[in-house]
Parts: structure tokens; sequence; C-alpha cells
């Protein structure tokens, strides 16, 4: 541990140092600042509090429909949120859900002890793997039970490297942990950890979001009865792939196309429409169309995942940077799914794949085809069915989890 404790100190220095040179250093700096005075506000007595931590933007999602089912089983309690990443923070910092949401201090030994002596929590769940060790180490001192939700191993993993036997006996202390598939599972039997196969609750998520989606009455005007196709969270590099289709076929057909870039700030959506070398409209302006556009770029924040409902195929970006962004979305709305190459680390991705519900592409000949594959109805339908099996297969993991903790007494 005392390498550990070097790299988190050496860790936040940086990050202090980044200030400068980077928004989301600053943001993570200023709203840790007088995290402590906030927590001490905050101080309640007999009442059970349960903590949840999520990584980032994307964690609290997997973690949302366990807050919700929560609350709704055990409305006394109090709900600690907190967050790492200001990704995370400075998006959901206002979740009505949650009793109080604060920044997590950094993980060193004296903020772990001072952090958890203060809020006392009774339960704490940590969405999927942020393992922050000195935290894991209180909580087991103090003999509070903590529990990790929609984690995934694989064999690979550091936890099972010779070097980290020391974290892996502070993870075997955790009360559950609840995996997405047998694997992990697997893996964590063979390294003497306890585990439950529960599922991703962010299959519960977008499950939940196809019940209450926003209406769009003038897109759907606009749309007709044309086949609609959407290019959601692309970067420059997924548009390198796409530009061919669009600028060749899509002209000569009768579809319907929505791009919606991952950033949407004015630069990237005029480097889009150059791109394209297409007149750009844009969907924050369509109450203003008086024509019937072939493509409009999404410029808005929170539209995406209710968009999806309104389309008959899906191109998914990030498969050619760092990672393809959610399919789950799309999954949901029962979309076929095509992404690129960088999708190793996305279970859900290979599981779609093997369902004949998604096709993974390299090059603008792949994705020619990948398009030519879903136009046919017998693979529409084979989609149909795989995707139902996929969904059927993996909800309900919020509810396995509120069973464990009641049965176990953990909440309330």
């Amino acid at each position: 541990m005392i390498a550990y404790n070097i790299i988190i100190r050496i860790y936040g220095a940086l990050i202090w140092l980044a200030q400068p040179f980077s928004s989301k250093a600053k943001n993570w700096i200023s709203g840790r600042a007088n995290i402590w005075q906030k927590i001490t506000d905050y101080a309640v007595e007999n009442k059970n509090i349960v903590w949840i931590h999520c990584s980032s933007l994307g964690e609290f999602e997997q973690g949302r429909p366990l807050i919700e089912a929560l609350k709704n089983k055990s409305p006394k309690d109090d709900i600690i949120l907190t967050f790492f990443s200001p990704s995370g923070y400075e998006i959901r910092k206002n979740y009505a859900l949650a009793d109080r949401i604060f920044y997590l201090p950094l993980d060193t030994r004296r903020n772990a002890r001072r952090f958890i002596k203060q809020i006392n929590p009774s339960l704490v769940i940590f969405v999927k793997y942020d393992f922050w060790f000195n935290y894991l180490s209180e909580l087991n001192a103090q003999n509070i039970p903590f529990v990790f939700i929609s984690a995934v191993f694989r064999k690979d993993h550091f936890l099972f490297k010779w070097w980290a036997k020391p974290f892996l006996k502070i993870l075997q202390e955790a009360r559950e942990i609840f995996v997405q598939d047998q694997i992990s599972s697997d893996l964590l039997t063979k390294n003497n950890c306890t585990s439950i196969v529960a599922g991703d609750t962010r299959v519960d998520r977008v499950i939940q979001l196809q019940k209450n989606l926003k209406k769009y009455e003038q897109l759907g005007k606009i749309r007709g009865g044309r086949r609609t196709i959407i290019f959601g969270s692309v970067w420059s590099e997924d548009m390198a792939i796409i530009k061919n289709w669009m600028q060749n076929k899509l002209a000569h057909s009768d579809d319907f196309v929505l791009i919606a870039p991952h950033d949407v700030s004015e630069k990237m959506i005029n480097r889009i429409g150059a791109t394209l070398n297409l007149k750009i409209i844009r969907f924050s302006q369509i109450k203003k169309v008086r024509e019937e556009p072939q493509i409009i770029i999404v410029d808005t924040i929170g539209d995406l995942a209710h968009l999806y409902a309104l389309a008959d195929l899906a191109y998914i970006g990030g498969g050619f940077g760092k990672g393809i962004h959610s399919i789950l979305e799309p999954a949901a709305a029962r979309l076929p799914v095509i992404f690129g190459p960088n999708h190793e680390k996305f279970k859900e991705a290979q599981d779609l794949i093997d369902l004949h519900a998604a096709i993974s592409v390299r090059t603008s000949f792949d994705f020619d085809q990948a398009i030519a594959h879903f136009s046919t109805a017998i693979n529409r339908d084979l989609a149909r069915e795989g995707l139902e099996k996929f969904l059927n297969k993996h909800r309900g993991a919020t509810s396995k989890i509120v069973h464990y903790l009641a049965q176990s007494k953990l909440i309330s």
C-alpha cells in the first residue's frame, strides 16, 4: 500500500498542476475546495445513510435505477451520492433523489478515515469498479458493509496479478459483488471473492427510458415514412468512415438521417458540414424548417437517447477512438446497431454481434455492407429477435440487488 499511497498523492499533485491547462482539472480541484465544510454541514443523526459512489456520468446512469429503487423501498434512508469526475458531478449535482451530492475526496488514508467518520454510512455501494483502496480499508476497519454492482472482470484484470494480492485481499472483504456475467463470477470465485450474477443495471435504465420518451411531432412530420438512420455520438474518425456512403448512396435513396456528434460545439458541427459538403439543418431549428431535409444535425444535449425510438437503424460512434459509446439505448429501442472496431471492453457489443443484432466495421466498404445487410427484411427480423433475447436475459438486475440487500437487512 506504500507505493499506492505515493501514486495517489502524485496523481493529486498532477491534477493540481494541470489546472491552468485543463478545465476538467480545474473543476476537479475547485469542486473539492470546501468539501469538508459541506460534509460537516450535512451531519445528521438517527438515520440510515446509504453512500453510493460513481466514478463519472456513465456509472451514475448505471446506478440510477438502484437509487430510484432504494428511495422507493426505503424512503426514510438518506442517500449520499459521490463522484470522482467532474463530468459526473457537474451534470448531476442537483439530482433530486440524492439527499446530498459530493465530490469524493482524494483517496488518502486521512481523507478516507475523516470522510467515513463524518458521513457514518450503514451501507456503501460502489458502481462498477472504482477501486479506492484506502476507502475500502477504512470501511473494513469500521465494519461497514460495502458492495459493488454491475461489475465486470476479465482474467487480465490487474487485481488478479501477483503484485496486486494486497488489493485483492481488501476486495475479498466485500459483502457482495454483483457482476454482469458468469465469466466475472467464476474469476472472482477462483480468487476467493464472493459474487452474484445479477446483470447490468443499465439495461433496466434504458428499458425504463423507453416508457418515458419525449415527443417530437415536428421531427415526425419531417421524417414521414422514410427509413431513418441515426448516427449517435460520432467523432471525426467516424465521419471519415461514413462519409462515402452519405455522399454517394444516401443522395440516391429516400433515407432520412440524424447525425448526433459527441461534441456539439459550433466547430464540430461546421466540421461535419464541411466533411459532407452539405447544407446543415440543425435539430434545434426544425420548427423553422419548411422543406423535407435528408440530413439533420442533432445539436442539443439530452435528446439522443429519446430519438432512437424514431429510427430504424443506428450507428454508434467512438469505435475508432478509445471505445464505442453506449449501444444499450438503441438496443432498447430495438434497433440493429453498427459500430467501429474498438469494442472489446464492452461485453454487450459482442453479445449483440453473436445475436445477429450488431455489426462491427473497420472500413467504408464494411459500413456499406452493414447498411446493405440490415436493409433486408430477413436480417432486420433476425436482429429484432436477437435484441429481444438480449433485453430479456439482462433485465431485472436492479430488483435482484434490492432483494438481496433487503434479505440481508442492509437496507431498512
